[in-house]
Order: C-alpha cells, then structure tokens, then sequence
C-alpha cells in the first residue's frame, strides 16, 4: 500500500511541487520507487531515473562516512584533539582551550555559529580551495565544545578537510575512491564545479528550479566552497545505492567498510538528550522517532530538497 500512499500525497501537493522521485527500500530491496513531474517545465524534461538531484546537507553523511571509514584504519582518533591533523594555528577565533574532538564535530557541538558568509561563490571562477574556504569563514566560538548543539556547516567542512589531511588527497576524489566507486555511485558528482562528473554537471544545467508557484528561478549552478557540507548531486538510484550501504549486513556495506562493527560502530548513539535513554545523534546522523527510531538527515539548496531516513533495526 506504500505506493498508493505516496503516489495520493503527490496529487495533493502537485500545485508546489515540479519535480520529485522516491523510493522506499528494506535491506538491500527496493520496495517502491517513482518520479514525478518535470526537472525542466518549460522544455518538458520529465523527471526520470536519469533526472539529478542536489542532495544539499545529506552530503554531510559522506563526511561521516569517510571519517569512519579513516578510524577504521586507525588513521583518525575521535576523541582526539583534531588539531593533530590541521596545520599549525589554523584555528584563530577560540575562545576556550578545551579540545575540539572529531566527535564534537560529528555532534553539531564544538561551540561554533554557524558560516553563512562566503559559504557560497556566485560563480566558478570565485570558488576556492577547502583550505582557504575555511579560513575565510571561520566562525565565533561561542560556547565550550560539548556545551550547546548547534548546527555547524563549518564543522563538517573541516571534517573534510581533515580527511584531505589524513589521506593526501582531495576530499571530493578520496569520495569518489572510497564510496562511489565502490557503490557504483556511477551518476553522482561532489566537487564544487562538478568537474568530477561531466555528466551530473550536464544533467544540473538542463534542470530548472522552481518556487511554490512554480515560477522558474533560473539559478544554474549552486556553487558552495563549504562544499563537503552540500554540494553532492546525484541520481535518486546512486542515492538508494548509498542509504542501502547504510544498513547493516547489507551488500554495500561490506564494500564501505572492512568490518562490520564499523558501520556499527557508526550507527551508534554519540550524544542522547539529557535525562534520558534516547539518540539524539549518531555519529553525525540525526535520530527521529517516529512510529520507530530513525537515523536521517535532510538537506537543502536553492533549488533543491533531499531526505534520507532508515530503520537500522
């Protein structure tokens, strides 16, 4: 009935919605998938399984991804002070002397506002390397690590840029070699320009993004030097390929990682709410409780939203 279900909440929100594709799995199963409306209204470019998405903040689960997959090679400690692995006074805007853990960047609670200004370029030719994209937009530490929650594109920027560090190589290709590739992520691209996927960057530019009246917004290319914090685009079946992989004893997990506590490991609780017993984030995925607990994580962009949520039970 899952499809009936979501196929009648698609008619009633038609009016706002161009596009969307969903699909709903179990396991390594795919239950129910489909697409509706069009990537392009004005050109009659329906949705399709070829249609491409910006995933927005869920591109932050790659970081996480990466992180463990790092800590599983005994490369990253998490609890360690990650000055360890940035250089010398990178950091000049703290306020407290107490260790900033991976953890606490994995919990949204190292202390930092938020970096809005100059997280995005107006064009190519503007964006700039992970490096000096963080230093120019280095936030206030307002609060002593593990304090205070609050949610930090810069921190999980830095989180890539540590895995750049560790790994001697661009966040984005260590991506395509560690998790892509592996998945067959074949129709996914993450590097800023998309110059890691001609064809992602092929299928952005042929899309329109549209307001609640559909009114075309003619942005073309969402350009962010934060970019490990949301600039992942992709199709909805190399997303499903990648929230499978997240599930344990599945397939696509056994190719992420080596050991299966690993991805255990991952989807364990790392900070619960005060006073209780209950997730409140794992490792850097969000916990829900809807008629069962859920690890998610939502994203948006200008013209895009994604969603990704699972019962790891």
């Amino acid at each position: 009935e899952i499809g009936d279900i979501i196929e009648d909440y698609i008619v009633e929100n038609k009016d706002t919605t161009a596009a969307v594709s969903i699909a709903v799995f179990r396991g390594d199963q795919t239950l129910y998938q489909t697409a509706y409306g069009y990537a392009n209204i004005e050109d009659k470019l329906k949705a399709d399984d070829e249609t491409v998405y910006e995933w927005g903040s869920v591109s932050k689960l790659l970081v996480w991804t990466s992180i463990m997959q790092l800590w599983e090679q005994g490369l990253i400690d998490l609890e360690a002070d990650v000055k360890e692995y940035l250089p010398e006074d990178f950091f000049t805007k703290l306020k407290y002397d107490q260790p900033i853990t991976m953890l606490n960047l994995m919990n949204h609670n190292a202390g930092f506002e938020d970096a809005i200004f100059q997280m995005c370029a107006e064009s190519e030719d503007e964006l700039l390397t992970l490096e000096e994209a963080l230093k120019v937009t280095e936030p206030h530490q307002n609060y002593r690590p593990g304090e205070v929650v609050a949610y930090s594109n810069w921190s999980s920027a830095l989180a890539g840029y540590i895995v750049e560090r560790i790994s001697d190589m661009h966040y984005y290709e260590y991506v395509q070699k560690n998790i892509f590739n592996p998945l067959d992520m074949n129709h996914t691209g993450l590097e800023p320009a998309y110059s890691d996927n001609l064809w992602v960057k092929s299928k952005l530019l042929e899309a329109e993004g549209y307001t609640t009246e559909l009114v075309p917004m003619e942005g073309g290319l969402f350009y962010i030097n934060l970019y490990p914090s949301g600039s992942t685009a992709g199709t909805l079946d190399d997303m499903l390929k990648f929230a499978k992989a997240l599930q344990p004893n599945s397939d696509g997990s056994k190719k992420l990682f080596k050991n299966e506590e690993t991805l255990n490991e991952m989807l364990s609780p790392t900070l619960i709410y005060p006073d209780t017993e209950i997730d409140y984030i794992n490792h850097g995925l969000w916990s829900h409780e809807y008629n069962v607990q859920a690890l998610v994580h939502g994203g948006n962009t200008l013209m895009y939203s994604a969603y990704l949520a699972f019962d790891p039970v």
